[in-house]
């Protein structure tokens, strides 16, 4: 199952041009188990039912015998008191956000990734990987070029996301 949603964010004047984006989330993980050992507390990627995106969430349980986990929304925007929504999810639904053994991945890779200053995950590729990164500024970072992600000129912007929040 495939869902399209479209997102228009407007920035400031002194910063970026107005974009439109339009951003393609997939049911089901890249790689399958992949929430598999998720740990309580600990923050995923999990794909919510209500909306059809990959959001950023915190497990609070696993159901093994339902092969299920129970999550919260994770949005690190809401107050910290604020009432987070809770929702169910398969095993399949949540991915990990911990690195591949290899320690990183590959220019060239796809990924899903945290889109900056949002809690949604997006499919991205990767421009280029932390240890690569020249600038200090971007160290500890991944360089993404997101799918469907175009400027009013036609170009891609390169993102930088911290490695936190790049999964696959």
């Amino acid at each position: 199952t495939t869902t399209t949603t479209t997102t228009t964010t407007t920035t400031s004047a002194s910063s970026t041009p107005r974009r439109t984006r339009s951003a393609v989330a997939q049911k089901g993980p890249f790689l399958p188990g992949e929430g598999q050992g998720a740990r309580e507390g600990s923050l995923v990627a999990a794909h919510d039912p209500r909306s059809g995106n990959w959001i950023l969430a915190r497990v609070l349980q696993h159901v093994m015998s339902k092969q299920r986990y129970e999550v919260e929304d994770a949005d690190p925007t809401l107050a910290r008191d604020a009432k987070r929504r809770k929702f169910a999810v398969p095993d399949a639904d949540v991915l990990t956000l911990t690195p591949p053994d290899s320690g990183e991945y590959a220019a060239g890779a796809t990924v899903l990734a945290m889109f900056p200053q949002t809690s949604t995950f997006y499919k991205a590729t990767v421009k280029v990987p932390p240890s690569a990164q020249v600038r200090k500024s971007t160290r500890g970072h991944y360089s993404l070029l997101f799918f469907d992600d175009v400027e009013d000129d036609g170009s891609t912007p390169e993102r930088h996301v911290l490695t936190e929040r790049v999964t696959r």
